[in-house]
């Protein structure tokens, strides 16, 4: 079985995603406030990010939804 940092992992392969859209497709239940920290103790690994958010008349909502993508290699 995966564990809860594999799944994010997989998740996050090809792009970035927001954590509602990691929890619907991996079914992982995490608040983002435990999303958070599992990217902080492995920040080798992840980096935090996050999408734009618009408000029903187009404004800018900050922070925006919080994501992860996956760290590029050093090359």
């Amino acid at each position: 079985m995966k564990s809860a940092v594999e799944k994010i992992a997989a998740a996050v392969e090809q792009r970035p995603h927001s954590f509602d859209h990691i929890r619907s497709t991996t079914r992982l239940e995490l608040t983002d406030e435990q999303f958070v920290a599992m990217i902080e103790k492995n920040r080798g690994r992840f980096k935090l990010v996050h999408f734009v958010k618009r408000d029903d008349e187009g404004k800018q909502i900050l922070p925006g939804r919080p994501g992860v993508r996956l760290r590029t290699p050093a090359v």
